[in-house]
């Protein structure tokens, strides 16, 4: 029995101390936020890796029936708009987490909400003009350019399969994802339109990528 306690302290430890370096306690955006701007992407990548880390020891889940990530390097030019997108929605029917370019960190979060709805948005070379945004389809998903993640999207949705209701991919296309470069104009346009729709749940009213 002392050998498991000490496991388990060392493990509440660990965790404890990857919350500090995170500045959070969880996975949803309202408490990991964006993190300050002029962390390295480095760094980006591995807050959303002790994020989550440590979200998924929750033990007590306020359960939304939405849930929206977003996925992207924010030091990518373009490739920002999903982060961009989950640190600038806030509404109390949905679940928001900035998955950075680590999505499969929030399997977890993810099954446990069990959402009617999971919305994933990320950057994606559609062959539109800049800040368009599309449903993209599962079929179209293996064959497109997405954003910079270390798990195809494509995998990521296939293992969340049954986690949800329903998933959506919502792709927006970007002008340029150069490193270090900001995001332009025309994307940040259509990331805003996106709120909106996300807010009134007006999905009908997007294209599907043909």
């Amino acid at each position: 029995m002392k050998a498991v306690k000490e496991c388990r302290d060392c493990f509440i430890a660990q965790a404890k101390e990857a919350a500090r370096l995170a500045g959070c306690g969880g996975g949803d955006v309202g408490g990991a936020a964006a993190g300050e701007k002029d962390r390295s992407a480095e760094d980006s990548n591995r807050l959303g890796t002790i994020v989550g880390f440590v979200e998924p020891q929750t033990s007590k889940v306020d359960r939304k029936r939405y849930v929206l990530l977003g996925v992207g390097n924010e030091f990518n030019g373009d490739d920002a708009v999903g982060p961009f997108v989950a640190q600038n929605f806030r509404h109390t029917d949905w679940a928001v987490y900035d998955c950075s370019t680590v999505p499969e960190n929030f399997i977890a979060p993810v099954e446990r909400h069990a959402p009617e709805l999971l919305v994933i948005v990320d950057a994606a070379e559609m062959g539109l003009p800049a800040g368009e945004i599309r449903i993209v389809p599962k079929e179209k998903i293996r064959v497109m350019t997405m954003s910079t993640h270390s798990l195809p999207l494509s995998l990521f949705m296939d293992h969340l399969e049954g986690a949800a209701e329903k998933m959506l991919l919502i792709g927006i296309q970007p002008a340029s994802t150069e490193d270090f470069s900001p995001m332009c104009k025309a994307v940040e346009g259509g990331a805003l339109k996106l709120l909106e729709i996300i807010e009134k749940k007006d999905f009908d009213t997007l294209e599907e990528l043909s």
